[in-house]
């Protein structure tokens, strides 16, 4: 076979990356501004805004790895605060999205 054959090409259009882009602002954007507005408003601890942002995107993972590397649970507290609440309204946007397509 051809090198051509085993290559795979992918172009995308303006559209498409634009796409792209935007995903990834709506996906920074609200972690960034929990962030700041967790520290520089409200002056919590480090740990604390991260474990709220994790529980935000619902990431049990995202909690683990946290412990994990800092060797302190202190933002499990946050994280289970922040968890029932990002939950519930991902079950309720969903049920929204669905009623208006």
């Amino acid at each position: 076979m051809s090198d051509k054959a085993h290559a795979i090409s992918v172009e995308l259009s303006l559209k498409q990356w634009l796409l792209i882009a935007g995903g990834v602002v709506i996906t920074i954007m609200p972690m960034a501004a929990g962030y700041f507005l967790g520290r520089k408003l409200m002056k919590l601890p480090v740990l604390s805004c991260l474990g709220a942002i994790t529980g935000g995107m619902t990431s049990t993972p995202a909690l683990g790895t946290l412990i994990r590397t800092t060797g302190s649970d202190e933002g499990a507290a946050s994280y289970a605060s922040t968890y029932p609440f990002a939950l519930l309204c991902v079950v309720l946007v969903s049920q929204f999205m669905i009623l208006i397509s």
